[in-house]
C-alpha cells in the first residue's frame, strides 16, 4: 500500500526522472527471485530504457530462462543467429512443456551506442500472427509481430527473474551500459500502452507486477514500486548514475 501511494504521488507530479544504474561488466546484475506471476504467465510484457556503451557484444536486458528450453531472453543482439541482422534487439520465448520456441529478431542497426533507447516486448501464448511483438522507441519493429501458436507455458522452473543478466552468474553475458525504468506486466500490453509506458513509466498500472526506476543507492537493490513486492537484489555493486532517459513522471 505504501509503495502504491508513493507511485501515485510520483505519477501525479510533473518531473523529469534523471537517474539510472550503470552496469560496467557481467559481475553486476539484479535478480528478483523466482516470481510465480512470470512462471505462470500466459501473457507477459516488459519495457526498459537502456544505453549501450559498446556494440561489440550482446547486452542482456532481462531474462527468466532455463538456457534456451524454457522461459524468455530479452537482449540487444550483436548478430542475430537466424536472420544475421546486426546491432538489433531480440525477444526469444521458449515453451516449458515441449520443444517449441519463437523469436523476433529486429531490424539491423536498431540499437546504437551512447543513446537512450526504449525497448519493449509484448507476448501472448498460443496466438496466431500477433502473439509476440517487439517495439523500439515506441514503434513496432518491421519484423514484428510473429505467431506464438503452439507456445503454451513459459515456466523456467526455479530460475529467477533477471535484469542485466542471462543466467544469474558473473560468468554470463550481461549488460555494458545503463538501464532505467524496467516495467513488467503479466498481460500483453497494447501499442498505445507501450508508448505511454515509455513516456511516463509507472503510469500503466493494470497487471503491473514489477516497476523498477533503477535509481537505488550504489550497491543496494531496487524496490518494486508496482506494489507486488518483487524487489530486486543487487549483485556486484552497480553504481547509480545521475543520467537518465527523457521520460516524464506525470504531466503530459
Amino acid at each position: 500500500m505504501i509503495r502504491l501511494l508513493i507511485l501515485a504521488l510520483l505519477i501525479s507530479s510533473t518531473a523529469y526522472a534523471g537517474s539510472s544504474r550503470d552496469i560496467v561488466d557481467p559481475s553486476q546484475w539484479f535478480d528478483g527471485g523466482d516470481i510465480a506471476a512470470i512462471d505462470n504467465a500466459t501473457e507477459l510484457s516488459i519495457s526498459a530504457w537502456v544505453i549501450h556503451d559498446t556494440l561489440a557484444e550482446d547486452d542482456y536486458i532481462s531474462a527468466n530462462a532455463n538456457g534456451v528450453t524454457d522461459g524468455y531472453l530479452f537482449l540487444r543482439d550483436d548478430v542475430a543467429s537466424i536472420s544475421g541482422r546486426t546491432n538489433t534487439y531480440m525477444i526469444f520465448v521458449a515453451e516449458s512443456t515441449g520443444t517449441s520456441n519463437v523469436r523476433v529478431e529486429g531490424a539491423s542497426e536498431a540499437s546504437t551506442n551512447g543513446v537512450w533507447t526504449n525497448v519493449a516486448f509484448a507476448y501472448k501464448e498460443d496466438t496466431a500472427s500477433t502473439g509476440l511483438r517487439l517495439y523500439v522507441n515506441g514503434v513496432e519493429d518491421a519484423n514484428s509481430p510473429v505467431s506464438t501458436s503452439g507456445i503454451v507455458g513459459i515456466d523456467a522452473g526455479a530460475n529467477v527473474f533477471l535484469v542485466a543478466n542471462a543466467v544469474n552468474s558473473s560468468n554470463a553475458a550481461g549488460l555494458d551500459g545503463r538501464i532505467a525504468h524496467v516495467q513488467v506486466w503479466d498481460r500483453q500490453i497494447t501499442a498505445n500502452e507501450v508508448v505511454e509506458a515509455m513516456r511516463k513509466p509507472g503510469s500503466i498500472t493494470k497487471n503491473l507486477i514489477g516497476y523498477y526506476p533503477m535509481n537505488g543507492a550504489t550497491g543496494a537493490g531496487e524496490t518494486d514500486f508496482s506494489g507486488a513486492g518483487n524487489d530486486l537484489t543487487d549483485h556486484g555493486t552497480s553504481a547509480t548514475d545521475t543520467d537518465g532517459p527523457p521520460v516524464m513522471i506525470g504531466g503530459s
